[in-house]
């Protein structure tokens, strides 16, 4: 497989990259506009803590704390039962399972700090 990419095979996105990352994705999980929208934010504070805290558990446990959720809560002006109800909806989809992001949600980013997304399709031979 050739891992050179040009031009024609990179396309810049602008906005938020974790809402990006999500949205490129929901054939895969299927969240909806909203809990990408949350999802997002939650990606969002978890590289920010990822800076000052080394420990997975104690990352995890700071991005999905009451504290962070009343800030996602309140930045995107919801309402608690219904940023309760895409809480549970982000369970049920698995972008959080065991108190934990899904690793399968984190993005990997290169040394240009970009989001790398490589699609494998295979044709029928």
């Amino acid at each position: 497989m050739n891992n050179n990419l040009t031009s024609t095979n990179v396309f810049k996105v602008e906005g938020n990259q974790f809402f990006t990352w999500l949205s490129l994705l929901s054939f895969k999980h299927k969240l909806t506009e909203k809990e990408v929208g949350v999802a997002s934010r939650f990606l969002d504070a978890y590289f920010k803590n990822k800076k000052k805290i080394i420990n997975d558990d104690l990352l995890n446990e700071v991005t999905l704390s009451l504290e962070s959720k009343r800030k996602i809560r309140e930045e995107l002006q919801l309402t608690p039962t219904y940023f309760q109800i895409i809480l549970k909806a982000l369970r049920d989809k698995r972008f959080i399972i065991d108190g934990k992001i899904n690793q399968e949600f984190i993005p990997v980013f290169n040394q240009n700090n970009h989001i790398i997304l490589t699609f494998l399709i295979k044709g029928s031979e």
